[in-house]
């Protein structure tokens, strides 16, 4: 007997599989559900069904045990109505089916484990050869002048990562979280959950794309104990946006591996659909790593991504399981892939695990010891302290250490990338970037013999080249916003990279890219440019946006001032700040690129903005410091968030914004419930302790939270003399709660302000609730 579904499984096993899954369809129970009934009617001694054996089951897997598989068969049954309860059997009859219904599913499980399962696709192999070598590549850039770094794992920090609670679920008494989650564990329990779709959150320049590979490392070598983290698994590395297109999952990690692996498979091995539609090994799945999922720059889009992550999660007998990386998304974004969905927080570097990490970085130099003992020092005399616990600052900061011991470190976020990118570019004499692109010059112009020709070919290869900085901001800019591919077509679209007539299309491309790659601004392979993290394209985009004093002033001003809106209540005599531009009334009329600014200009971006367009002296000073006074509490979040980000906020700035969120926390003055919540997250997150008091105020008094939001008020006008209906009060009312729920059930599960602020958040959440009487929280959010 074959198969015939192309999954690699046998004639019996594909039985087996169908049988049961046509079973769990029937029952209307879920598969965690059936596990737990199903251990219920185990024998004694018989060892219980995990979610991964439930998984082997349904996809055919017949297991050494057959009390497994009956106790699984046994409830679906009950469940879908074909047998009775065990001891409900008081006919012969009911015994007898019983009887036949064991004998049945015990000759499938006898024929399933006759047929020996069919050996892993031969392509295997070359596929994991291919993926490790991939993965020992160092993400983060190095310096000229340094030690390459170390291939992965080899370097890296043990990491920890905190289990947050659910949606919808209150958090523990003593954890704040959801059950006993609430305890830093070992990153490598994000990737050995039994949820089907795992969620990993980070900061920007966290280590989530490192993680990844070492962990798919760990399951191709083994870990640090020479055992496999699950041995079932078999991972397959992926960025987020390659998964959005129309193509089958299958089709799409087959083209994304191979534009990522290309160059490490050996001749003639195709990964096409059918390699990635099957399962890996005959008891194995794919653990599909989905990297970067807040670079899917359209919300529509992420959603629509997780959405079809979801679905193949429940999908019975799936091959896949997934583990998605990202940035902390908006509240509520990630709620599509429901409440039983695993969400870590990839912690960042202790002072320890900092310690660690230099030492590793500085193993090479004359006195590896004091070298940590001195950047350590250093950074912490230069206010760098909280930017250098994530490991792409540690990186770029270990790195220009290592090039001046007796230099000063930057003096700011923005400062290290400009530092460290001129080091790269500008100062990278080891890779003779002057001479290799003279070279592409000369082998440009080498075919034509033609004088007119020749300097009509150089004349453009050299304005390209001279160029050259200006073209990678302005891709930068493009690839932000518009969410581009990123193409060497995009870059000869700039006017300073015009393809000279004269050049045929491929020889010009071939060209751009023997320009770009000794430069070490980005990475071109098959055509298409990368940049080597995230944050170094935010960085360069911010560059392009500040190219010249009226370019930056432009770029202000989107920022800033089309933050300040018109609330329908207070219009036309007041006026709020808020960011980004969710808000329809009352908005000022925008360009269509200026609203792409006011929503993807998301925080890390505006600080590299607002401290470039100082130094291009558009001074943003006076705007920061009106929004930090002025624009309550999302205007103080934001400048509070932007200094603590390494944004060279002004002392005077960053207080002002501090008192801000305490008078909208804390003071006497009636405001919307979700402003007033969000101003006491903010602070929390900041450890400050008022925040926690203003959560312990909203307990004690849920009334402060029940103030009617301006932004749902019906639009105000001088023509208007009769007063808002009843109707309206109470769906201004309405609308005013639901907002509120949702800022603290936000709270409540979200990654950043720690156990304290979930704890007391969600005890007034429960005030707040029997303010608003039985079933509030549905009501609210209705």
């Amino acid at each position: 007997m074959t198969g015939d579904d192309g999954t690699g499984t046998s004639a019996g096993r594909l039985l087996l599989g169908r049988e049961l899954r046509r079973l769990l369809r029937e029952s209307g129970v879920d598969q965690k559900q059936a596990r737990t009934r199903a251990n219920l009617l185990l024998p004694e001694k018989a060892a219980e069904l995990t979610a991964q054996r439930v998984s082997e089951r349904l996809s055919g897997d017949p297991g050494s045990d057959f009390s497994q598989l009956w106790a699984l068969a046994e409830a679906l049954l009950i469940e879908s109505g074909k047998l009775s309860a065990p001891g409900r059997d008081r006919l012969r009859r009911s015994a007898v089916d019983r009887d036949r219904a064991r004998a049945f599913w015990h000759g499938l499980w006898e024929l399933a484990r006759t047929e020996p399962p069919l050996a892993p696709d031969p392509r295997l192999a070359a596929y994991l050869q291919a993926a490790a070598r991939f993965a020992r590549s160092h993400p983060y850039p190095g310096l000229p002048g340094t030690p390459l770094p170390p291939p992965l794992p080899e370097g890296c920090v043990a990491r920890q990562v905190l289990p947050l609670p659910p949606p919808d679920r209150e958090p523990h008494a003593s954890t704040g979280c959801a059950g006993a989650a609430g305890e830093p564990r070992p990153a490598t329990d994000a990737f050995t959950s039994e949820s089907p779709v795992t969620v990993l959150i980070g900061a920007p320049g966290s280590g989530k794309s490192t993680l990844l590979r070492v962990h798919l490392l760990d399951s191709v070598d083994g870990g640090p104990d020479g055992r496999r983290k699950r041995p079932g698994t078999v991972p397959v590395l992926v960025p987020a946006i390659a998964l959005t297109g129309t193509a089958s999952l299958a089709q799409a990690l087959a083209s994304a591996v191979t534009a990522l692996l290309g160059r490490y498979l050996p001749p003639g091995t195709a990964l096409a659909g059918d390699f990635f539609g099957r399962r890996p090994r005959p008891k194995g799945t794919w653990l599909v790593l989905v990297d970067g999922l807040d670079e899917v720059a359209d919300r529509e889009a992420r959603a629509g991504l997780l959405d079809r992550l979801a679905d193949e999660a429940a999908t019975d007998g799936t091959p896949y399981r997934f583990v998605v990386a990202t940035r902390p998304l908006p509240a509520g974004e990630l709620d599509v892939l429901g409440p039983d969905t695993a969400r870590f927080e990839l912690l960042l570097f202790t002072p320890d695990d900092l310690r660690r990490y230099a030492r590793e970085q500085f193993r090479d130099l004359d006195d590896p010891d004091r070298s940590t003992e001195l950047f350590t020092a250093s950074v912490a005399g230069t206010g760098l302290g909280s930017l250098v616990r994530g490991p792409l600052m540690a990186s770029m900061l270990c790195g220009l250490y290592a090039i001046a011991p007796g230099e000063l470190l930057p003096g700011g976020r923005t400062e290290v990338y400009s530092r460290f990118i001129d080091r790269i570019h500008r100062h990278n004499s080891h890779k003779r970037i002057a001479e290799t692109q003279q070279g592409a010059i000369d082998a440009l112009e080498e075919p034509f013999q033609h004088l007119p020709d020749r300097l009509a070919v150089r004349a453009a290869a050299e304005r390209t080249r001279l160029a050259l900085p200006e073209l990678v901001d302005s891709l930068a800019h493009r690839m932000f916003f518009d969410d581009a591919p990123a193409t060497l077509d995009v870059f000869a679209a700039h006017p300073s990279a015009l393809r000279p007539e004269q050049v045929p299309g491929p020889d010009w491309h071939r060209f751009l890219g023997d320009l770009l790659r000794p430069t070490g601004l980005l990475s071109v392979q098959d055509g298409e440019p990368a940049f080597p993290h995230r944050t170094f394209l935010e960085y360069h985009a911010a560059r392009h946006a500040t190219r010249d004093p009226k370019a930056s002033a432009w770029a202000v001003r989107g920022l800033l001032d089309h933050g300040w809106f018109k609330p329908p209540a207070i219009w036309p005599f007041g006026k709020c700040w808020s960011r980004p531009a969710g808000r329809a009334l009352s908005r000022p009329p925008l360009g269509e690129e200026e609203a792409r600014m006011r929503e993807r200009g998301d925080m890390s971006y505006a600080g590299f903005v607002f401290d470039l367009a100082e130094s291009a002296g558009a001074a943003p000073g006076k705007k920061l410091l009106q929004v930090a006074r002025k624009g309550g509490a999302e205007g103080g979040t934001f400048i509070a968030l932007q200094a603590a980000l390494g944004t060279r906020i002004s002392p005077e700035t960053a207080a002002a914004a501090r008192e801000t969120l305490v008078r909208a926390a804390l003071g006497p003055r009636r405001i919307p419930g979700r402003e007033r919540v969000l101003a006491a997250e903010t602070l929390a997150g900041l450890g400050d302790e008022r925040g926690l008091d203003a959560f312990r105020a909203m307990a004690d008094d849920p009334r402060r939270l029940d103030t009617l939001d301006p932004w749902h008020m019906p639009l105000t006008d001088f023509t208007r003399a009769a007063p808002p209906s009843p109707y309206e009060m109470d769906e201004t009312r309405r609308r005013t709660r639901r907002d509120t729920v949702a800022r603290l059930d936000a709270v409540i599960r979200a990654a950043a302000p720690g156990a304290a602020t979930r704890l007391y958040a969600s005890r007034a959440r429960s005030s707040f609730g029997r303010l608003l009487g039985e079933g509030a929280g549905t009501r609210a959010g209705s």
